[in-house]
């Protein structure tokens, strides 16, 4: 069980496509402080097992593996020790459902366009 008035607590913002932000949540004092923002997240070319974060002065490489019994992906840092947290998707509502696990009843593009033709018939 999660104590929230002693854990720590990441907040991950998605920004765009491959852009995040992740901010420390203090429980309290009811207050984020940004850890990274705006950066690029992506998978490494020269190695498939780690990640790149790239921000606008820095770029960091973190080593994952996943678990396929339980899907589960486990980050490493640089010295090969386990990260000890657990990645727990919040569902949002309202203004702030903007993000990943957004919850509403409209869709949003990210590059707003006109539907012509969709390729789809009923019941599929």
């Amino acid at each position: 069980m999660l104590d929230q008035e002693t854990s720590d607590c990441v907040h991950i913002k998605f920004n765009s496509t491959s852009n995040f932000s992740a901010y420390h949540y203090d429980h309290l004092h009811d207050k984020s402080t940004p850890i990274f923002e705006n950066v690029d997240v992506s998978i490494n070319p020269e190695n498939s097992s780690e990640i790149l974060i790239r921000g606008s002065d820095s770029q960091q490489k973190i080593q994952f593996i996943r678990n396929d019994e339980d899907a589960a992906y486990h980050f490493f840092d640089s010295e090969g020790l386990p990260f000890p947290f657990e990645l727990k998707p919040e569902v949002m509502y309202g203004d702030e459902a903007d993000g990943i696990g957004a919850q509403s009843d409209t869709v949003k593009s990210p590059m707003p366009g006109t539907v012509v033709k969709v390729y789809v018939k009923p019941g599929q």
